[in-house]
């Protein structure tokens, strides 16, 4: 088997932002929080 190299062997940049980064995060933390209400609810019954 042959190994497929890039012409180049620049870096890859890195494209995400720390706004995109953020968002992601705030979305993470909403569904954890969701998710503990839901078990809390189901476990106090």
């Amino acid at each position: 088997m042959e190994s497929i190299r890039p012409g180049n062997t620049d870096p890859i940049p890195v494209r995400a932002s720390q706004h995109h980064i953020g968002t992601i995060l705030i979305r993470f933390v909403g569904i954890l929080v969701a998710a503990v209400v839901v078990m809390a609810l189901l476990w106090s019954r």
